[in-house]
């Protein structure tokens, strides 16, 4: 399994697009499949786990929000069902993935 300790530049990307600031150090950045994926965590009083995935085909990184962060790890994604995501979690909670499914809500329900 490569591990990579830095955050790419795609990663940042998505960070960024989220406007999340995350605390350091960041855990590594490890294969899972056809990506990696990285688990972070944001800084603040209220701090949240995240996870970024980047699917090998994809252009991007998104981020994966911590409600649908435990649902998706419950499915095994990146490498489950639901694979890697499409799209960053919206505004409203929902989040599309390569497989066609979407996430949404908290608890997380699936459609």
């Amino acid at each position: 399994m490569a591990r990579r300790w830095r955050c790419n530049r795609r990663s940042q990307a998505a960070l960024a697009r989220n406007k999340i600031a995350v605390q350091l150090p960041w855990r590594f950045r490890v294969r899972a499949g056809s990506g990696y994926v990285q688990m972070v965590q944001s800084s603040g009083a209220n701090s949240t786990a995240y996870m970024l995935a980047e699917a090998d085909q994809a252009g991007a990184a998104y981020v994966v929000g911590a409600p649908c962060s435990r649902a998706t790890r419950a499915w095994a994604v990146p490498t489950g069902a639901l694979g890697y995501p499409a799209s960053d979690q919206s505004s409203g909670g929902t989040q599309q993935f390569q497989n066609g499914a979407a996430l949404a809500g908290s608890p997380v329900r699936g459609w």
